[in-house]
């Protein structure tokens, strides 16, 4: 069985390396109408052993266990999708939940290079109908996760900012465009107000405040955890 490009469930978030999409998706794929992006937990679900409780407890296992550096918590475009630039080098269950779904999946793009952005132009053929999802005013975040704003600056775009005026304009002119503010990182009360914001925007009806609070205390934590290592790091090489 082929892919449907026809399908509408399919949802790309843009975002600047370090922007905090994973999170973002993992918190929308707690949903019992998401699939979280990982090829065995798809399969579990569709079987329907995998519960919003069973994400969440997941989640945060991979949360608790990632080491000295973040390593998205091996959940991803290519972990759900096999090669999600190469239909034809999809996992089989992708191709049939793209005919008879009714649950949204995941795509990320974080590398807009000189044009709008090869990856998410290349999504975008794929799945035409696709939402895209885009996080802007990266650029505190990211510092902050690195732990070195003063060496953060021009001389490194992909780690340093947004995706430029330019860029950014183009994205916002584009349909079926979901604009998040990353600056909601830093306040726990205020993460939690838009993320139901977007729930709602994308039709899931089972928001669950504790689990994505606890969630989010525990990603925040370990970031700074990680940031402090980082420091610690970089204040010895100085040295």
């Amino acid at each position: 069985m082929k892919y449907n490009p026809d399908c509408t469930k399919v949802v790309i978030f843009c975002y600047p390396i370090w922007g905090g999409g994973k999170f973002l998706i993992n918190c929308l794929g707690l949903s019992n109408d998401c699939y979280l992006s990982d090829i065995a937990a798809a399969r579990l679900q569709r079987n329907n052993q995998l519960s919003p409780q069973d994400k969440f407890l997941f989640l945060l296992d991979k949360i608790n266990k990632v080491g000295d550096e973040w390593n998205d918590i091996n959940l991803g475009s290519k972990q759900l999708f096999g090669n999600p630039c190469k239909p034809e080098q999809f996992y089989p269950e992708i191709n049939e939940i793209s005919h008879n779904n009714n649950k949204l999946f995941f795509l990320e793009t974080h590398d807009p290079g000189d044009q709008l952005s090869p990856t998410l132009n290349q999504h975008l053929q794929i799945w035409p109908n696709a939402k895209t999802v885009y996080l802007r005013n990266a650029n505190r975040f990211i510092k902050w996760r690195l732990g070195r704003p003063d060496e953060y600056n021009s001389s490194d775009v992909r780690h340093d900012t947004d995706f430029g005026k330019d860029l950014d304009q183009r994205l916002l002119d584009m349909n079926n465009l979901y604009v998040w503010d990353t600056e909601c990182y830093f306040a726990e009360h205020r993460f939690i107000e838009e993320l139901k914001k977007m729930y709602e925007y994308f039709g899931l009806l089972d928001f669950n405040e504790r689990m994505v609070r606890i969630l989010y205390i525990r990603y925040i934590k370990k970031l700074g955890e990680l940031r402090i290592k980082n420091l610690a790091k970089h204040n010895q090489n100085c040295c």
